[in-house]
């Protein structure tokens, strides 16, 4: 996976919630652990973010690994959330919730957290395709010809645009 991390580590849980998809296992991974997940950690997290699995289990379970232990974490603000989590899903109130229907809730939180990150990449997607496609107008601006009404006379125009598209995403 060509996954790019994050110039800068986020110093809070709350700021590695706000974090989705890729940008959230390696925020989670440089805050709690110390560094950047390994390709088989990489891959495991962020499964579990695009299934709709809840972050703050994540994080709880990157936090109580064997190596999250060792680890401190000491400059991490708001690490009392993880432990409140834990305590919260496995009290009995919890526990009696889940009986009563909790488990359609929690069915339907999970589906809102897979919408919501499909939404993110969809939104990545479009921002690059936007961007490329800018790239693209601008570099083609100077070779066409503009007739009297504005529009570019050269009707090849639009299929260079589409073959340096396709070009471009084959890269």
């Amino acid at each position: 996976m060509n996954i790019p991390a994050p110039s800068a580590g986020p110093k809070s849980i709350e700021e590695i919630l706000k974090l989705e998809d890729a940008a959230f296992v390696f925020g989670a991974y440089s805050a709690i652990l110390d560094r950047d997940p390994d390709p088989d950690g990489l891959a495991n997290y962020l499964g579990q973010v695009r299934a709709g699995v809840d972050k703050m289990q994540i994080l709880a379970e990157l936090a109580f690994s064997t190596e999250g232990k060792s680890i401190t974490s000491a400059g991490l603000r708001g690490r009392h959330l993880i432990y409140e989590y834990l305590h919260r899903t496995t009290s009995l109130r919890h526990k009696l919730l889940q009986r009563l229907g909790g488990n359609r809730m929690e069915a339907a939180l999970q589906q809102v957290r897979i919408l919501r990150n499909r939404l993110y990449l969809l939104e990545q997607r479009v921002a690059q395709q936007s961007s490329l496609l800018g790239e693209l107008l601008h570099s083609d601006s100077n070779s066409m010809r503009l007739g009297s009404q504005g529009h570019p006379t050269d009707t090849s125009t639009f299929a260079e645009i589409k073959r340096a598209i396709a070009e471009r995403h084959r890269e």
